[in-house]
């Protein structure tokens, strides 16, 4: 059984899908299921590399599959983002590889609900929106302030939110 490692923690690989007409990026809301530190959490569709995926990439693609319905190709990915360490506050610390995808135009998506409450297109321009994002310390043992950007009644925040950040300031592709 293939088990990929990177700085000693198990890889996982999440697909950052950002559409070029009317540019938005994809978020979904995971699923809650006891013991997942992640759960009800805002995300890119992504998960842990299996033995028989070909490598992380690969992952990225049959997770974005499984959890929302699309299907992404090798070619539509435009960027490897280098890897980070997600779940610094949840005790369960992961390395995560990151893959931009760019394809032309949003598409309807076909949720499995064991993997994904809601998924929905984020437009970037209400991301940039300052007064969309906040700040507050909503880890009753921890007196840090996290930022982050409110979709509705949950947030954005940590991993996916670092990475929209980054990314969204690195390279203009509004």
């Amino acid at each position: 059984m293939k088990v990929e490692m990177d700085m000693g923690l198990p890889v996982a690989a999440v697909a950052m899908v950002f559409t070029r007409e009317d540019p938005s990026f994809l978020i979904m809301e995971r699923s809650a299921h006891p013991g997942d530190p992640w759960s009800g959490h805002l995300a890119f569709p992504g998960g842990k590399v299996e033995a028989w995926d070909m490598d992380s990439l690969d992952t990225a693609i049959r997770e974005t599959r499984e959890e929302v319905g699309l299907k992404l190709q090798r070619e539509q990915c435009s960027e490897i983002r280098p890897h980070a360490i997600a779940g610094h506050y949840s005790g369960r610390k992961i390395t995560v590889a990151p893959y931009l995808f760019e394809i032309e135009s949003k598409v309807d998506l076909e949720l499995d609900d064991r993997e994904a409450k809601r998924a929905f297109w984020v437009n970037i321009q209400e991301f940039l929106d300052p007064q969309r994002h906040e700040e507050e310390a909503f880890y009753s043992i921890l007196e840090d302030k996290f930022p982050f950007f409110r979709v509705d009644d949950v947030r954005l925040w940590g991993f996916t939110y670092e990475q929209l950040i980054k990314k969204i300031k690195w390279k203009d592709i509004c």
